[in-house]
C-alpha cells in the first residue's frame, strides 16, 4: 500500500498463540492452518507477534500496567513445536516472509498502489481503546467525541510525586504531584518549544559520536508505546469493522508505567550535552591539561539546574535530588571517543518523576547514592561549588574543583571533586546522621554493549580489600578505591549475589563511619584509564603529572612528567608516615614530557603511597597502591 510492504495480524490467531489445548495449539489456530493448507497453494500465511516481555512471561495487565507472571515462555513452545511437527506448516518470521515474497510476489504480493483516502487504523484492542482515533489518546478532544481520553499532548510531567494510574489510584490529575518548573508539556515531534521536539532537535544537533548514539537509543526507548492509557473497558465485540458492541466511553487518563518513560524522553538531553564535551576533547577545544570545570546547565529542560564536572577526561552530571551522579562518561585515547560509565538510559525509570527510590521500587541506580532512611536518595539538596580541603581525606589535587550538597536537614555533606589530569571523582561524606552510612555506584561500563551483549563482556574482581574493578570488554573500565574505616557490602538489599538485579546496571554498596571516603576512577578504554594520562606533546603552562600505572600495583609503576621550562627535577615515593622510601635526582631537564619508572624489583610493603615530583618551585603530588 502506497508503496509500504504490509503484514496483517491475524487477530483470532494472535490472541490464542500463548494458549494450549492438549499440550499443543489451540484448535481454533489448528483450523485455521488445515483450511489455508487446503487452499492448493504455498502462499497462504497466518501472523501473529507480541512484544519480548509477553513472551518472556511479564505481560502487563490493560489496567495498572502492572507485571502479571504467566507461563507464556512454556506454552508457545508447545505452540511451536506442535506446528514444527507438522510438515505442511512452515515456520517463518516476518524478514523470512517478506524474502519469500519478494522472491515470488506474483504470489505472495498484492499491490494496492497508491491509496491516499485510507483512514488511521490500528489492530481492534487499540481503536477500541482510544475511542477510534489515537488522536483522544494524543491529543484529548480533538477526536471529537464525548467522553475524550486524558490529553498527553498538553500533560506537563511532574518533577515528584505521582501521575497517572488515576482509575487503580482512585486519584484524578488534581492529586498529581507538582509539574516541571519550567512549564514544559510532552508535545509531538513537529511542535518546538515541547519536551519531544526540544530533545530530538538537541540530539540531532549534537557532534556525531557514540554519546549521540545513546542519545537517541535513550530517546527512541522512553517514546515506546507513546501516551499509553489504563483502560477499564475491555470489551471490543464487533462484527468484521462494524460498531463496537460495548464502546468505550469512559475517561481514562495516561498510564503510570507508559509515565515513567515519556516523562524521561528529556534526559536524552545529558546526553547531547556530553556528545558535544566529546567533540570538544576530540578536537582540542578542550585541551589534555586544561583546569577542569563546574557548572550548571538545565540539560533535560526541566526548569532545574544539573550540576557538571568535567575535564578531559570525565564529563558527569549530578542531580539535587540526593546529588546523585546520573551521568558519567569517560574519555577513551584508543576509539577517540568516549563511553558511558554511569548511567543506563534505556532502562526503565523508577517513577514518573525525579524519584529513584532506595527501596525494592527501584529500577535505576545512579552514582554516590546514600541508601539510609530509604529517603536520602531522593531528598532535594543545596549545592555550591567545592574545592578540595585536606581535612576531607582527599588528595592534593590542585587544580581541582567540584560540588558539595547538603541535606535539607542539613546532617548529611557530601562533597564531590574531579581533578585535571586524572580520571577518578573523589566523593567525601560527613555529617552528623548515624553510622554506618550506606552509600551505592550503580556501573554500567558501555551500555551500548550492555544491551547487545548482556553481561558476557563483564568481569569484575576485587584486586584487595579496598578496591572493586568491573571492565566491559567491550571498552568501559571502573575502579571504586575505599578510604578509612569503609568496606563493601558484599550482599545489598534487594540485590542478587552478583550485584545485577538492575537492567544493564551492576550495583556496588559501601559502608562505614563519618567521614567516610569513596573514589570512582572510570575510563573508556579496557584496562587502567590513569594510563598515559597528560600531554605528550606540545608546551605546558605549569608542571604537569600523570598518575601513577598500574595503580594499585603489585611493585612497579609508570609516571609522566611534563614541563614549561627548563627546571631541575626531583621524584621522592613516600609511605603514609611521610617517609622517602624511593626516588631520583634527575638534575636539571629541559622543556617537555619526560617517562618515569618506578622499579618493579622495590621490596615496598602493600599499602598507600604518595608519589611527588619537584620541579623549581612547583611539587604536585599523586596517590599509588601496592598490593600483593
Amino acid at each position: 500500500i502506497n508503496g509500504v510492504y504490509c503484514f496483517v495480524i491475524n487477530d483470532r490467531e494472535d490472541q490464542e498463540k500463548f494458549g494450549n489445548w492438549d499440550s499443543g495449539m489451540l484448535m481454533d489456530t489448528r483450523v485455521s492452518l488445515m483450511e489455508k493448507a487446503l487452499y492448493g497453494n504455498s502462499s497462504e500465511t497466518i501472523v501473529v507477534f507480541d512484544d519480548w516481555e509477553a513472551l518472556a512471561g511479564k505481560s502487563f495487565d490493560p489496567v495498572g500496567g502492572h507485571s502479571v507472571a504467566n507461563n507464556n515462555p512454556n506454552q508457545y513452545h508447545n505452540t511451536i513445536r506442535w506446528a514444527a511437527n507438522h510438515p505442511w506448516i512452515q515456520i517463518v518470521n516476518l524478514k523470512d516472509l517478506l524474502g519469500i515474497a519478494l522472491a515470488n510476489p506474483s504470489a505472495f504480493v498484492i499491490d494496492h498502489g497508491a491509496r491516499y483516502d485510507l483512514p488511521l487504523r490500528t489492530y481492534e484492542y487499540l481503536m477500541h481503546s482510544n475511542e477510534d482515533s489515537y488522536d483522544n489518546w494524543y491529543y484529548g478532544g480533538s477526536g471529537g467525541v464525548t467522553a475524550a481520553e486524558q490529553d498527553f499532548y498538553h500533560l506537563v510531567p511532574v518533577i515528584s510525586g505521582a501521575q497517572g494510574d488515576y482509575h487503580s489510584r482512585g486519584a484524578t490529575t488534581a492529586d498529581d504531584g507538582p509539574g516541571l518548573p519550567s512549564g514544559m508539556m510532552n508535545g509531538d515531534m513537529n511542535t518546538s518549544g515541547t519536551l519531544i521536539h526540544d530533545t530530538w532537535a538537541a540530539l540531532q544537533a549534537a557532534p556525531a559520536g557514540r554519546l549521540r548514539d545513546l542519545g537517541i537509543a535513550s530517546f527512541l526507548t522512553m517514546i515506546y508505546e507513546t501516551a499509553w492509557h489504563e483502560e477499564d473497558a475491555l470489551n471490543y465485540a464487533n462484527s468484521c469493522y462494524g460498531p463496537w458492541q460495548y464502546p468505550d466511553l469512559s475517561w481514562d487518563g495516561v498510564s503510570t508505567w507508559a509515565l515513567r518513560l515519556s516523562n524521561h524522553v528529556r534526559d536524552a538531553g545529558l546526553y547531547a550535552a556530553a556528545a558535544s564535551w566529546a567533540d570538544s576533547v576530540r578536537t582540542g577545544r578542550i585541551a589534555t591539561a586544561a583546569a577542569p570545570a563546574a557548572y550548571t546547565a538545565d540539560l533535560d529542560r526541566d526548569g532545574q539546574d544539573e550540576y557538571v564536572l568535567r575535564s578531559s577526561r570525565v564529563f558527569a552530571v549530578f542531580e539535587r535530588w540526593g546529588g546523585r551522579c546520573v551521568l558519567a562518561c569517560a574519555w577513551s585515547r584508543t576509539r577517540h571517543d568516549a563511553d558511558v560509565v554511569v548511567g543506563a538510559p534505556f532502562t526503565d525509570p523508577s517513577a514518573p518523576g525525579e524519584e529513584e527510590y532506595a527501596t525494592s521500587a527501584a529500577n535505576r541506580c545512579s552514582a554516590f547514592k546514600v541508601m539510609n532512611g530509604g529517603t536520602r536518595a531522593d531528598e532535594v539538596t543545596t549545592a555550591s561549588v567545592a574545592y578540595p580541603n585536606p581535612l576531607l581525606g582527599i588528595p592534593d589535587m590542585d587544580p581541582a574543583i567540584g560540588w558539595q550538597f547538603i541535606s535539607p536537614d542539613g546532617q548529611l555533606t557530601k562533597t564531590i571533586f574531579l581533578d585535571t589530569y586524572s580520571a577518578t571523582m573523589w566523593a567525601s561524606l560527613d555529617g552528623t546522621i548515624a553510622s554506618p552510612v550506606y552509600m551505592r555506584l550503580g556501573l554500567s561500563p558501555n551500555p551500548l554493549d550492555l544491551a547487545r551483549y548482556g553481561q558476557s563482556h563483564l568481569t569484575g574482581d576485587y584486586p584487595d580489600a579496598s578496591h572493586y574493578r568491573l571492565v566491559n570488554a567491550g571498552g568501559g573500565y571502573s575502579m571504586v578505591t575505599l578510604h578509612g574505616d569503609a568496606a563493601f557490602t558484599p550482599s545489598p538489599a534487594n540485590e542478587n549475589s552478583a550485584r545485577r538485579n538492575l537492567a544493564l546496571t551492576e550495583e556496588v554498596e559501601v559502608s562505614g563511619s563519618l567521614p567516610m571516603t569513596v573514589a570512582l576512577t572510570v575510563g573508556g578504554d579496557t584496562s587502567d584509564p590513569t594510563n598515559a594520562v597528560g600531554p605528550r606533546s606540545g608546551t605546558v603552562s605549569r608542571l604537569v603529572m600523570s598518575e601513577p600505572c598500574p595503580s594499585p600495583s603489585h611493585g612497579g609503576a609508570r609516571f609522566s612528567v611534563s614541563l614549561p621550562a627548563a627546571a631541575p627535577v626531583r621524584w621522592t615515593l613516600l609511605d603514609v608516615a611521610g617517609r622517602a622510601v624511593d626516588g631520583a635526582d634527575l638534575g636539571v631537564r629541559e622543556a617537555g614530557t619526560l617517562e618515569l619508572a618506578i622499579a618493579p624489583g622495590a621490596t615496598h610493603a602493600p599499602g598507600l603511597y604518595l608519589v611527588r615530583v619537584q620541579s623549581g618551585r612547583e611539587s604536585v603530588t599523586r596517590r599509588w597502591v601496592i598490593v600483593r
